[in-house]
């Protein structure tokens, strides 16, 4: 019995602090920047808990876990329910309701993924518009020479030498309009001539929440939370229609990113199609042997009718793909 009430105990204070990270402003402190990626993790550790002290017969520490269960369930439910049912999920129930827009956000691994097979997946897909972080120059004169430019002759380029390069690839005529600025990696930007009016697109890519400042383009917890904050002010200050998608750096229980959206009025693609706890980093030469981290998004102020997540080969990061609903009356 004293193994099951340590177990309960371990389980339930295990659960409680990745709650405590997630909830209350330390985001910006090593570890928790790191630590909160695993929040999901405290549902099935809340659940363990709650069975273990019921066995333990632990009435308050029972109760406490049953309180955290809920907690969990409400915080996190929403993102692995569809909520498209109904609100035109169905692309083939769209006609008439304003043309479709596809999506996708994608990170080559320092130009290491093979450009003919994301290529291949743009055009089945039929993307309008494609993000690729971590593009290089070599990567981008790759994906030409295997056809992207003919189904998407637009571009916006910042391709860098290793991870600092974006590049914002497009089906319809795009005007460059800047960059996120303060920025260590490239975060273009443009404007993007859709049927239904302009719809302002950003490539994100903040640094990523090392431990400490490691290289020139890794600053650190402080970088990543300045560069966050700098992609939440220049969204906030976008008029009209915009989509914000890219290697993010954040899961969806980083305060930070969740700020970005709600600041703009925008949703998580994943989230709303209920793919919202689907890891999609690191598919390779990851800390861990399986993904764990749900760090690409696609976010819009535009109705999402489906989004996807696609491995390409020679990528740690998975692709997402977004199908999204512009309205004919569209300003």
């Amino acid at each position: 019995m004293r193994a099951v009430i340590f177990s309960g105990y371990a389980a339930l204070s295990a659960a409680l602090v990745l709650m405590a990270l997630r909830f209350l402003p330390t985001q910006t402190w090593v570890p928790a920047a790191q630590l909160v990626t695993f929040f999901p993790i405290a549902l099935p550790l809340t659940l363990a808990s709650l069975i273990l002290l019921l066995l333990a017969r632990s009435q308050w520490p029972a109760v406490t876990a049953a309180a955290a269960a809920v907690i969990m369930i409400a915080t996190i439910s929403l993102r692995v329910v569809d909520q498209t049912a109904g609100a035109g999920g169905d692309e083939a129930g769209t006609e008439g309701s304003g043309e479709t827009l596809r999506v996708a956000a994608f990170n080559a691994y320092f130009g290491r993924a093979d450009a003919a097979s994301l290529t291949r997946t743009a055009q089945a897909f039929e993307l309008d518009l494609l993000c690729v972080s971590e593009a290089t120059p070599a990567f981008v004169a790759a994906l030409e020479k295997a056809g992207l430019s003919t189904a998407l002759p637009s571009v916006v380029s910042a391709a860098e030498e290793g991870a600092s390069g974006t590049v914002l690839f497009s089906r319809m005529p795009i005007r460059e309009i800047g960059e996120v600025p303060g920025a260590q990696f490239r975060m273009p930007r443009g404007a993007v001539e859709t049927g239904s009016g302009d719809v302002t697109v950003t490539c994100a890519h903040p640094v990523p929440p090392t431990f400490r400042a490691t290289a020139s383009w890794s600053p650190g917890v402080p970088g990543w939370a300045r560069e966050l904050r700098a992609l939440r002010d220049v969204t906030a200050s976008t008029d009209g229609p915009q989509i914000v998608m890219g290697d993010f750096n954040a899961t969806w229980d980083h305060r930070l990113l969740r700020r970005i959206a709600t600041r703009s009025g925008m949703v998580s693609a994943t989230n709303v199609t209920g793919r919202g706890l689907t890891p999609t980093w690191p598919v390779i030469d990851g800390p861990l042997p399986v993904p764990f981290a749900a760090i690409d998004h696609v976010l819009t102020d535009l109705p999402v009718l489906a989004s996807d997540l696609i491995e390409i080969p020679g990528s740690d990061h998975r692709m997402v793909t977004a199908t999204l609903r512009l309205s004919p009356s569209q300003p």
